[in-house]
């Protein structure tokens, strides 16, 4: 709907700032050197992702009929088993009742074995058997109380990481526990950053910011503790590692 369109580039960064293109729709549309009007005259197609593979050949669905919960009236849907669904919407339309109210006991139910069945059969009706295993839900609530906290911590990984390096011989010769290898504990970490891996700098009138720690260069340890080595790996490496 722009009267004037000014396409800048080519590229991002120290690769563009250039004016690739300059006038209304169709002139950017039939600019050959710019990448927006290509876009905006041919569907762009994904790089990585292949054709979608076809819904006929799903061999399990979950059905919802006839759901009424707040903002539902009488819904019906269908889940494929086996394939990624994502429930879209405008705001109030339903979407987190579908889905935490409706979908969600249902299956729980279908799978829970202890006999504790909801009492949710006046929502809807669906097949008696679902093909699932198991139902996990994953919400927006912090996995932890502590910024210290790590995805290895929290999935109490890195406790048996701590204990093989405590194993290992150059750390059983110095009396290394696996306590030595916790950036929460005093004796192994950095106390520069206090195994934080930065340093947090107050600025007046603005956010915070943090930099990486000059003593570890960020790497949470003390020089000590990082001389203990597992594949040539310092434990410090194993926490820079996706």
């Amino acid at each position: 709907r722009a009267d004037h369109i000014v396409d800048l580039g080519p590229r991002a960064g120290v690769h563009g700032g250039e004016v690739v293109a300059t006038g209304t729709l169709s002139d950017i549309e039939r600019a050959t050197n710019s990448e927006t009007g290509r876009c905006l005259k041919t569907p762009l197609r994904h790089p990585i992702r292949k054709s979608r593979r076809s819904l006929q050949k799903v061999e399990s669905w979950i059905e919802v009929r006839g759901a009424r919960v707040n903002n539902l009236k009488d819904v019906d849907v269908r889940f494929p088993v086996g394939r990624l669904s994502v429930i879209t919407g405008i705001s109030g339309s339903g979407k987190s009742t579908l889905l935490h109210e409706v979908l969600l006991p249902f299956v729980r139910e279908q799978i829970d074995k202890s006999g504790n069945r909801r009492k949710i059969r006046d929502l809807f009706s669906s097949r008696d058997e679902i093909p699932v295993e198991a139902v996990y839900e994953v919400d927006q609530s912090p996995i932890g109380k502590t910024s210290r906290s790590t995805p290895g911590t929290y999935i109490k990984v890195f406790d048996e990481i701590r204990n093989l390096y405590a194993q290992l011989p150059v750390a059983r010769v110095r009396g290394y526990s696996a306590s030595r290898f916790s950036f929460n504990a005093e004796g192994g970490r950095c106390e520069t950053c206090k195994g934080q891996g930065v340093i947090k700098l107050e600025m007046n009138f603005l956010p915070s910011s943090f930099v990486p720690c000059e003593d570890c260069e960020g790497r949470r340890y003390n020089p000590q503790t990082l001389e203990v080595l597992y594949n040539e790996k310092s434990i410090g490496d194993v926490m820079e590692m996706t």
